[in-house]
């Protein structure tokens, strides 16, 4: 394993190597922060252990630093690369090849490697002996475990006295070199050994290694042996016998090859903090076992094989990880225990697969897709307050665009006062405007009209009059802030808003108050500059996210770009200001406009009669004539559900009510929508059909 595959194994670990490496630092976010190498305390030295992890800079020695944690390595232990890299694997429990490590050295090398190790196994290994038939192990591991013969001589299982007694000898062998044919199972020396005593002193198992094992899975050569060559899946059990079991109810014929990890169930916590003790032989095996397409996990069933498959799957991730449950504690006992070969191969046939719930057939829709076509309209969700093709509906972002002062906060405000109406509840966060003045737009909405004029308390005679007016407004006022707290929330902050902790207020919301329509106005108040297209990038697609996994609908008002031609023109969907990802993720993107002109045509004309520049008949004429003049536009420039795509809708502002309606003045349907009067009169109709008839009063007695 050279170097780069051992910095990229520290990458994955670059936390736990800023703290062995710098123990009195301290994470911030994705750095690790220490004084200086020496790992003095302080901020000054910046390791970066999330986003790019490896780069580094100590700030307190003129800048100096490094782009991995190798360098990082050698500058805190002041050290030569070799040592640290001797250093680095020793902290990973990584080691090389046993072949290199008896290479002969080259000219002139002062030391030659250790190798004693290795060589007590060769040594150790000569003396162990295949199984006597009918002899003390023979008769245990074939007789009393009922383990296959021609098995335990595939895995080279071997015997072993010891003091006078009889052990068995399980070798665990290197991982079969890729390019090699078959190799000839007899012939490779084992990198450790692992011996278990016959005896069993007090019901207790004795087992011991070699000297220095390698951590590594018992069975691995076999990948390379006739019988196993093709197997597509690997399966990992907790001790050797287990896999000799599964071996021999003959799981290479379901393309499955049995392993065993080397000492039992472990799992992180149970040596103390340090990480995942699977991690080990997992780091040397990690290229072998992306060979396989799936890895069954058949630890013991007891509580601490659980955990130790748990810890495991978690290494190894769960898309790729199949947990097999067993009738019995495990495959030896299963197989003392009479399980038939077809009941094995059900266990890992019916294996708990860990892949994404997301990812369904087509037949699992089967009541929804029925619902989608006869139960529902095909433009399903929730009426505009005009006939329109367009449905405000659940789970989908709008982004409300148009020029500066197109009447586009008004006329969303209008909208939530036809959504509330229709049992919605809204959240709207103006961030441009105060609420209380945000409320008191909104009340006219909601009731249709003016709560209090002016140009009425200066027509009235004296106080008594100006008083009673008053109390009658204050009445209405009260009755339509009765009806708009009911369904109704304004966030209380004006001025630049965190995006990110708006979107935590949101689910919060969302899940104390039920709310289902939320309006930000505007998206430029969210935090970030106007040419940070990146965190705008990131914004919008959160908040697109967030309005389908909470099932509610997001109003985001956006400006357009001042560039896009003149006012009062539609520049379409392209002329949203800011990043691209706001019209892509977008489900609906709607314009509003506002015909300037016509606004100014009218304040002339008003100021031409009062100096008397024109008569009344012709007064009355071009105002009439204005008046059938649209005050605005409304168009539709996407929306991914509905029949429609594109089209528009001439509005007319009706300035009391602040109101849009769709057609122009002397339309019977010119008048606004009067949400609190017929909510009232709702409730009253209701309360009467409670009340008892005169028959069930008594009535006749």
């Amino acid at each position: 394993m050279d170097w780069r595959e051992v910095e990229a194994k520290l990458c994955e670990r670059a936390g736990d190597v800023a703290m062995h490496l710098l123990p009195h630092g301290k994470r911030e976010g994705n750095e690790w922060s220490c004084g200086n190498l020496d790992g003095q305390p302080g901020r000054s030295l910046k390791v970066n252990v999330g986003g790019k992890p490896g780069l580094w800079r100590d700030f307190a020695d003129s800048g100096k630093g490094g782009k991995t944690l190798m360098s990082l390595w050698c500058s805190v232990r002041a050290a030569e690369f070799r040592v640290c890299i001797r250093e680095a694997k020793e902290f990973l429990g990584l080691r090389d090849d046993y072949e290199r490590r008896i290479q002969p050295a080259a000219p002139g090398t002062p030391e030659k490697p250790d190798d004693s190790a290795w060589r007590k196994v060769v040594d150790t290994w000569a003396k162990c002996q295949p199984l006597e038939k009918d002899g003390p192990v023979w008769n245990y591991l074939v007789g009393k475990r009922k383990l296959d013969p021609e098995v335990l001589a595939v895995f080279d299982v071997r015997e072993f006295i010891t003091f006078g007694k009889w052990a068995m000898v399980f070798p665990y062998f290197a991982e079969p070199p890729a390019e090699k044919s078959p190799v000839d199972l007899g012939a490779p020396i084992p990198e450790w050994l692992k011996f278990e005593l016959l005896d069993r002193p007090e019901g207790r198992k004795r087992e011991w290694t070699s000297p220095a094992p390698e951590k590594s899975l018992f069975g691995v050569q076999l990948s390379a042996h006739p019988a196993w060559r093709k197997c597509n899946d690997v399966l990992i059990c907790e001790g050797e016998k287990d896999a000799l079991t599964w071996a021999g109810y003959g799981c290479q014929e379901w393309g499955v090859l049995p392993v065993s990890v080397p000492f039992g169930a472990k799992w992180k916590g149970s040596n103390k903090d340090l990480p995942s003790p699977n991690r080990a032989w997992l780091d040397r095996h990690w290229d072998w076992l992306q060979e396989f397409e799936s890895v069954y996990v058949a630890m013991d069933g007891d509580d601490p094989g659980k955990r130790a498959a748990a810890d495991i799957i978690g290494e190894i991730g769960p898309r790729r990880c199949r947990l097999v449950e067993l009738p019995h504690k495990d495959a030896n006992d299963c197989l003392l225990a009479g399980v038939t070969r077809a009941a094995m191969k059900a266990c890992l046939d019916n294996a708990a697969d860990f892949a994404p719930d997301k990812v369904k057939n087509a037949a699992d829709f089967r009541e929804a897709f029925l619902d989608e076509w006869f139960n529902k309209q095909l433009d399903a969700g929730l009426q505009l307050p005009w006939e329109f093709p367009f449905h405000i509906r659940p789970a989908e972002l709008t982004v409300w665009t148009g020029i500066e002062k197109s009447g586009k906060t008004t006329l969303l405000g209008f909208v939530l006062m036809a959504l509330i109406a229709q049992g919605e509840r809204a959240l709207v966060a103006s961030l441009e405007i105060r609420a209380p003045k945000t409320l008191k737009k909104l009340s006219r909405q909601a009731a249709g009209a003016l709560l209090y004029e002016k140009s009425i308390v200066e027509k009235c005679k004296d106080d008594w009059e100006r008083q009673n007016y008053r109390e009658e407004s204050e009445k209405k006022a009260l009755e339509t802030l009765d009806w708009l707290a009911r369904n109704l929330w304004l966030y209380d902050h004006t001025g630049i808003a965190n995006w990110r902790h708006l979107i935590e207020d949101i689910r919060w919301a969302r899940r104390r108050h039920g709310i289902t329509q939320f309006a930000i106005d505007n998206f430029m108040r969210l935090g970030f500059v106007k040419d940070d297209y990146a965190q705008q990038a990131e914004c919008v697609t959160a908040l697109a996210s967030l309005a389908m996994e909470l099932e509610v609908h997001i109003h985001l008002v956006v400006h357009q770009n001042k560039s896009e031609g003149q006012k009062g023109t539609g520049g379409g969907k392209r002329t949203v200001s800011g990043a691209f990802e706001i019209i892509a993720n977008a489900h609906n993107i709607v314009e509003v406009q506002r015909d300037v002109n016509k606004g100014e045509k009218v304040s002339e004309l008003w100021q031409e009669r009062k100096i008397g520049k024109v008569a009344e008949k012709e007064f009355a004429e071009r105002l009439g004539a204005l008046a059938s003049v649209p005050d605005g536009k409304f168009i539709l420039h996407a929306q991914r559900d509905g029949e429609q795509q594109n089209a528009s809708k001439y509005l007319w502002f009706l300035w009391k009510s602040q109101q849009y309606v769709g057609c122009p003045e002397g339309h019977a349907d010119h008048v606004p929508l009067l949400f609190v009067t017929v909510a009232r009169q709702a409730e009253a109709a209701a309360k009467q059909s409670e009340l008892p008839t005169e028959l069930n009063a008594g009535g006749e007695g």
